[in-house]
């Protein structure tokens, strides 16, 4: 099962679109799911897929939203976010492989608050509005990346750079007629890079592998520069059967540790957006040649970024063929 496939580039938490999750989950894994891995695809290997991810997240009332915007707090709510995503990836050598992620974004029942100031000329007492639910969706950005892998053999070492293209929606508008920031848009807006280093061991039926990995973003044509982030994960997996059987089933499980930087709005930097998110993900993954069936769960362990709410539960399907 060394070779099992997923593209899933979500990965962590989805607290809002132009995070998109981190930049390295991989696309060859042979351990966990949601963790880079040092493993390539091998000269001639073609993978598609297609990847859902959906989270919920915790109710944040109305006055909880108005009361923020009266202390100059950042706050949204959402009922749930889901991701679409198509993947491909492409085995060049035996130790290079290269893909492409195409990400569709939306936001079921978003709200946030601003401070209005009525009178004459705006110039009034300010209270704070809520909006009401609304759904901002559309394409995120494509993202293309190329991997090589240094090691041959049980152990093994693998690197991962990346580009992140601006060519997703960006004008998605709230109930109120206001544009959204880049942050809560399917597309950023923005150049970005990505990359990552991994490494791993392999046995008959088991595997291990870390990885630390980053994104670094650039200011958008608006003047708002979502935060980089930085993550380390590590990853496991267990098959109960031979990798040479004509159905596999692997048990998986991943654990990371991310920090996100804190947003700028044209040079401004945003408190509440940066801090420490931590989840564990178990997970199961089912191949019969060529069809790989992948779920995982992550559980937010952690989140410390003000700005975004908990998650209450999330899922990770992947269905995919490898040729």
């Amino acid at each position: 099962m060394r070779h099992a496939l997923i593209l899933a580039f979500t990965a962590l938490a989805l607290p809002s679109f132009a995070q998109h999750g981190t930049c390295c989950t991989d696309a060859a894994t042979s351990g966990g799911q949601l963790t880079l891995s040092p493993e390539s695809m091998g000269q001639g290997s073609v993978y598609a897929g297609l990847r859902i991810d959906y989270a919920t997240y915790e109710h944040i009332t109305d006055t909880e939203l108005a009361e923020a915007a009266m202390d100059g707090e950042m706050l949204h709510a959402m009922d749930h976010t889901i991701m679409y995503s198509l993947d491909a990836a492409v085995g060049i050598l035996d130790f290079v492989s290269a893909g492409l992620v195409i990400p569709y974004h939306r936001i079921e029942g978003y709200r946030d608050s601003h401070m209005m100031h009525g009178g004459m000329g705006g110039m009034g007492t300010p209270t704070p509005m809520v909006s009401k639910d609304y759904y901002p969706d559309g394409f995120g950005d494509a993202s293309v990346w190329g991997h090589i892998r240094f090691l041959e053999g049980p152990f093994r070492i693998g690197a991962r750079l990346g580009l992140e293209i601006p060519t997703g929606e960006r004008n998605e508008r709230g109930a109120m007629g206001k544009k959204l920031t880049e942050r809560h848009q399917p597309g950023s807006g923005s150049w970005d890079f990505f990359g990552g280093l991994a490494a791993g061991y392999a046995g008959d039926r088991w595997a291990l592998q870390a990885a630390l990995s980053a994104k670094l973003n650039t200011r958008s044509a608006r003047g708002y520069e979502i935060g980089d982030s930085f993550r380390f994960a590590v990853a496991g997996g267990f098959g109960f059967m031979d990798a040479e059987s004509p159905i596999v089933v692997t048990a998986t499980l991943d654990a990371w540790i991310e920090w996100h930087g804190r947003d700028r709005d044209r040079g401004h930097g945003l408190e509440d957006s940066s801090g420490w998110v931590t989840a564990v993900a178990p997970g199961i993954r089912l191949e019969v040649k060529p069809v790989i069936l992948q779920l995982a769960v992550p559980l937010q362990l952690s989140n410390s970024v003000e700005m975004d709410p908990d998650q209450q539960w999330r899922a990770v399907l992947t269905v995919g063929v490898k040729f």
